[in-house]
C-alpha cells in the first residue's frame, strides 16, 4: 500500500510540474504495441483545415452550391475569424446574393485585420469599381500595385489602368497598362485595353496595330468587336465593320458594347 500511494504521489508531482513548465510534455503509448504515439501539432491540423475549407468555400461558391459554400466558411471562420481569405469569399457571397452593405464591411473588415493582403486590396477596388466609387476603387488598384511580389501584379496594374482611364487620366492610365504588359506580356487584354486607349485618344494608326495584335493573342469578345467596329469605320472599310457588328449582334446579343453598338449606329 506505501508502494502504490508513493507512485500515485509521484505521478501527481510530475502532472503538477507540467503545469508549470511548458518544456514539459506528457507521451502517449500505444496500447497494442507499446511504442510511444508521436505527438500531434494541433496549430498546424487547424492550418490545414483552415486551408482545405478556403478551397471548399471558393469551389462551392464558383459551383453555385451557396449553402454548402456558407458552411464552409462559417466552419473556417470557427478556426480563424481573422482571415482575409474567407472574408474575401464571404463578401463575394454577400455581394452576389445583393447585400452591398454586408460585403462592403467583410472587405473592409479584411482590410483591418491585414494591411498587406494585395487580394483583399484589389477585391474591394473591384466591389467599389461596380458601384461607380471610381476614386475610391482607384486608391485600392493603387494600394495593389505597390506589392511587388504579388503573383498577380500584372492584374493589379490592368485594374489599376481601367479604372484611371475610366475617370479620363489617359497617360496615367497608359502607364498603368504598360506595367501590366510588362509583368505578362502574354496577356492579351492588355493589349485590347491599349488599342482602346490609342482609339479613344485619336491614335488610329497605333491602334489598329494593337488591335491586330490582340486578334493573334485572343479570340474576339463583346469589347474587341465593338472597338473592331469603330476602328473599320475610321479606316474606310466597311466590309469588315458589316462583320464585325453581325458578329456582336449574333453573339453578344445581351452585352453592353451591343446596346452602344445600336445607338451608335442608329445616330449616324
Amino acid at each position: 500500500m506505501i508502494a502504490v500511494s508513493l507512485a500515485r504521489l509521484l505521478t501527481l508531482l510530475l502532472m503538477t510540474a507540467c503545469l508549470f513548465f511548458a518544456g514539459c510534455v506528457t507521451e502517449e503509448t500505444d496500447q497494442s504495441t507499446g511504442q510511444i504515439v508521436p505527438p500531434t501539432d494541433t496549430k498546424a491540423d487547424e492550418k490545414a483545415a483552415l486551408s482545405d475549407y478556403i478551397t471548399l468555400a471558393n469551389g462551392y461558391l464558383k459551383d453555385g452550391k451557396r449553402a454548402s459554400a456558407l458552411t464552409a466558411i462559417n466552419k473556417g471562420l470557427k478556426i480563424d475569424d481573422e482571415s482575409p481569405e474567407l472574408l474575401n469569399i464571404l463578401a463575394v457571397y454577400y455581394e452576389s446574393d445583393g447585400e452591398s452593405e454586408l460585403a462592403e464591411n467583410e472587405y473592409k473588415k479584411a482590410i483591418r485585420y491585414n494591411r498587406d493582403d494585395t487580394a483583399s486590396y484589389l477585391n474591394y477596388g473591384a466591389f467599389l469599381y461596380g458601384h461607380k466609387r471610381y476614386d475610391e476603387a482607384c486608391n485600392m488598384f493603387a494600394k495593389a500595385t505597390e506589392d511587388v511580389m504579388y503573383a498577380k501584379r500584372d492584374a493589379a496594374f490592368l485594374n489599376y489602368g481601367v479604372c484611371l482611364k475610366r475617370q479620363g487620366k489617359m497617360k496615367e492610365a497608359e502607364e498603368a497598362f504598360r506595367r501590366s504588359y510588362v509583368n505578362d506580356a502574354r496577356n492579351p487584354l492588355v493589349v485590347l485595353e491599349l488599342a482602346d486607349l490609342k482609339f479613344e485618344t485619336g491614335d488610329f494608326e497605333q491602334s489598329v496595330q494593337l488591335y491586330n495584335k490582340f486578334l493573334s493573342m485572343s479570340k474576339q469578345n463583346a469589347k474587341s468587336l465593338w472597338l473592331g467596329i469603330r476602328l473599320m469605320n475610321v479606316m474606310g472599310q466597311e466590309d469588315k465593320q458589316a462583320s464585325y457588328a453581325l458578329f456582336l449582334k449574333n453573339e453578344f446579343p445581351a452585352s453592353p458594347q451591343y446596346s452602344e453598338y445600336k445607338v451608335w449606329s442608329e445616330s449616324k
